[in-house]
């Protein structure tokens, strides 16, 4: 990796401070630019609002003030208040209609699986709308100019869920626009662990209700939390869960915990959810036959009919989950602590070497399936693969596998990355575009090795895929085939953030735990 990455081609470096808390932190400074961390951060905190492009300081709000229910289908009602905008000549109104503001409405939504207009009226001049029926979901208000369609004003639920991506402002055809109202919960999980080690408590604790939220408190998937959700109804997620996923969400709860003061007022919730989230996980443990260690990848599919099973259950095993989740297992049992939970984590480690290292490759596979060993190669297996190797005191192999990184090497758009799979049989279509996330994965793993040169220089050519507003895409081009847009992503700008702290106390999977 040092001739396609050395210190020479970049001017950032790894630099170790100290903050207030004494605890330890690593970050990024480049001449003339020491910003690139925090734009990152605010462009991360601002997904935890909506998508929608506000164009006055206008508010609108519902009465009553707490929120109707998913359930309501009644009346709905409520206020504007108008300021930031030159307001329109009012149409007189007459013995039946109210005068009303021309050319503004007011519009009323509803959120199920995706943002539905339910119904439209006229903006009255007394500032007040009340519209007769609701629909099914959660409930959204807009102040709207309909000769222009610009957002004057808009009132949504506040989840604490950040949207996982925003569209590419440079593509004019981007990712269905319910996608870009989605949250993710593995996105969640990384934006509250970004916001601890950004040590941005106020945020974090919004973060920790919106992920929270994802959580199934009841059922035979209690504990469990959902794999994504539209933001602003918590409760339309599809009943699917996955493994790694969970762990990823675990491990961030946990890490809240570990640093939440005794006074803190969602310490007990969040122990409550990590206890359950816990139990869940090992509920995922194979624990007879081949596959016996491993964890399986989770539950609920969609049938060959295009239906939702949520009994079905995921039967093959993940090498990325298992690392995930073996992460999680050994934070909990230092955390909360509960019994069993560091000798499933040893349990883990044994099935991993036993069924998914292949020595001759020095890397693991893909996973096990029906067909036994899933030879497939992708780049998370030698990153996230190599940060675990060495925190299980196999430094060789970890140094071995994240070699292969070179395979994976590519170049786009000026960025300098990896790939998500390298060029392999099984992967065809493959577009040689930067996958951010995983690249910052591979940085993460070159300081977890102790290479911090490698680390830095990495970052480096990494970074003129930052966007202004500070947020990283997804990929530097296009590739459908693997799921890649370049649309903004939250995963991909909260492992930069956490790649560049690696030794912050509550960086993602620090040290052993």
């Amino acid at each position: 990796m040092q001739h396609l990455f050395s210190a020479a081609r970049t001017p950032w470096v790894i630099h170790t401070g100290r903050m207030g808390d004494g605890g330890a932190m690593a970050g990024l400074r480049r001449a003339g630019d020491t910003g690139a961390l925090t734009r990152a951060w605010a462009w991360t905190r601002s997904m935890l609002q909506t998508s929608t492009q506000i164009t006055s300081q206008s508010t609108i709000t519902p009465t009553p003030v707490l929120p109707y229910s998913n359930e309501w289908t009644g009346p709905v009602s409520g206020t504007f208040h108008v300021a930031g905008v030159a307001i329109p000549p009012v149409t007189p109104g007459t013995g039946h209609t109210p005068a009303v503001f021309q050319g503004w409405e007011v519009r009323s939504y509803a959120t199920t699986d995706r943002t539905y207009l339910v119904d439209s009226q006229p903006a009255a001049a007394d500032h007040t709308f009340a519209f007769a029926r609701s629909a099914p979901g959660s409930k959204m208000f807009r102040l709207v100019d309909a000769a222009t369609s610009a957002v004057l004003a808009e009132h949504a639920p506040f989840t604490g869920l950040v949207r996982s991506l925003a569209a590419d402002p440079k593509v004019a055809v981007g990712p269905d626009a319910a996608l870009l109202e989605r949250s993710y919960c593995y996105d969640q999980a990384l934006a509250l662990q970004t916001a601890l080690a950004m040590e941005d408590r106020a945020t974090a604790g919004q973060m920790l209700k919106g992920l929270l939220s994802l959580q199934r408190c009841t059922g035979p998937q209690s504990g469990a939390f959902v794999f994504s959700t539209p933001q602003t109804n918590t409760a339309a997620g599809d009943p699917i869960y996955r493994t790694g996923a969970h762990a990823v969400a675990l491990y961030a709860v946990l890490t809240y915990l570990s640093s939440a003061s005794l006074f803190d007022p969602l310490r007990r919730w969040a122990a409550s959810a990590a206890d359950r989230a816990t139990r869940w996980l090992l509920r995922q443990q194979v624990t007879s036959g081949e596959m016996a260690g491993l964890l399986t990848g989770g539950w609920g599919a969609w049938d060959t009919s295009g239906e939702l099973d949520p009994a079905a259950r995921i039967d093959w095993a993940s090498t990325e989950h298992n690392l995930d989740a073996w992460h999680a297992l050994r934070r909990a049992a230092v955390v909360l602590p509960r019994p069993g939970c560091a000798e499933a984590a040893a349990t883990v480690d044994a099935a991993t070497r036993r069924l998914l290292w292949m020595p001759v490759e020095n890397r693991f596979a893909q996973g096990w399936n029906e067909s036994g060993l899933d030879r497939t190669d992708p780049l998370d297996v030698h990153s996230w693969g190599a940060i675990f190797l060495a925190a299980t005191g196999r430094a060789a192999d970890a140094g071995a596998t994240l070699a292969q990184c070179r395979g994976f090497a590519v170049t786009d758009a000026r960025v300098s990355g990896y790939l998500a799979f390298r060029p392999q049989p099984a992967v065809p279509f493959l577009v040689r575009a930067v996958w951010l996330e995983g690249s910052f994965g591979v940085a993460l793993a070159y300081s977890r090795l102790g290479r911090d040169a490698d680390c830095s220089a990495l970052l480096g050519s990494l970074l003129p895929a930052q966007r202004p507003d500070g947020s990283f895409p997804a990929a530097t081009s296009p590739a459908p085939a693997q799921d890649l847009t370049t649309a903004s992503s939250v995963a991909a700008t909260t492992w930069f953030v956490l790649a560049a702290r690696p030794n912050h106390p509550d960086s993602i999977w620090q040290g052993q735990n």
